[in-house]
């Protein structure tokens, strides 16, 4: 206890996150969640706890539509280790709640990394770090989950690809697929296409800035065939669960383009609204 006592005042930076991140978010600890959040995902993570304290896999969930595979819903949670880990807890309005401030405070600590691995000093880190906590779109979408959890993780992904620049050693290389993984297992699945054009904008500028150097070439080869394979063996039931629904997905579909749209969807009286 003396020696985390002694680290936290020597390293207060942690501390002072926690802190103003806990009395920015006070609301987190008293009110209950509101819209997506509790019409949706709340009962996602529900559905999870409940299957898990029965002893079965949540895959179908019978109490929604009529039936529901939510293993393969991107947004469903199923495959997300932190839903694991507060299924453990029990799900609750308050633990509910819980794991979103716990994002919060991730993804300033994200940041402030981010901002360490650039070198900036560590109180501006800090600062960056709290900023972002309560960026526009963190405090905005408060009340979608998964647009939070992918925001989190993605300072972490940002750190670590310079690292991998600097550095390219497995350490890193490791880190980066646990982060990678977590925004694909957990973030709303426009972070996994962000994820995946970082990929791409990465190694094109790693294979251009080494172009003349052959070990590094080869070494920028392995690392990726090593991230390839860490991130898909650790989200493979995802990507087979999306694989095996997608043709039932009906939004990856072109909108119909009937003709009786043109004539059902402005009607004569919404017509006042150009006046009023």
């Amino acid at each position: 206890m003396d020696k985390i006592i002694t680290y936290l005042k020597q390293n207060p930076y942690f501390g002072v996150l926690v802190l103003v991140a806990a009395i920015g978010y006070w609301p987190l600890f008293f009110y209950e969640a509101k819209w997506d959040n509790i019409d949706q995902f709340f009962p996602f993570r529900f559905f999870i706890n409940y299957s898990f304290k029965e002893g079965q896999i949540p895959l179908w969930n019978p109490f929604l539509n009529l039936g529901y595979p939510q293993y393969a819903d991107p947004q469903g949670g199923v495959w997300y280790p932190f839903t694991w880990l507060f299924s453990l807890i029990g799900y609750s309005f308050f633990t509910f709640n819980i794991e979103l401030w716990l994002h919060y405070l991730l993804a300033g600590w994200g940041m402030f990394t981010l901002g360490r691995t650039l070198k900036i000093e560590a109180w501006p880190s800090l600062a960056l770090g709290l900023l972002y906590t309560f960026s526009g779109f963190m405090v905005g979408t408060a009340q979608i989950l998964p647009f939070v959890i992918g925001a989190t993780w993605l300072p972490y992904l940002l750190a670590y690809f310079i690292k991998l620049y600097r550095c390219p050693v497995w350490p890193d290389g490791l880190m980066l697929i646990v982060f990678t993984s977590l925004t694909i297992l957990g973030g709303y699945p426009a972070f996994m296409i962000i994820t995946f054009y970082l990929f791409i904008l990465f190694f094109v500028f790693y294979f251009w800035m080494h172009r003349k150097s052959r070990a590094m070439f080869v070494k920028g080869l392995y690392l990726g065939l090593g991230l390839s394979l860490g991130i898909s063996w650790l989200c493979g039931g995802y990507f087979w669960a999306l694989l095996e629904c997608f043709p039932y997905i009906s939004r990856s579909e072109v909108l119909p383009y009937n003709w009786i749209f043109y004539f059902t969807s402005f009607t004569f009286q919404c017509s006042l609204s150009f006046l009023f």
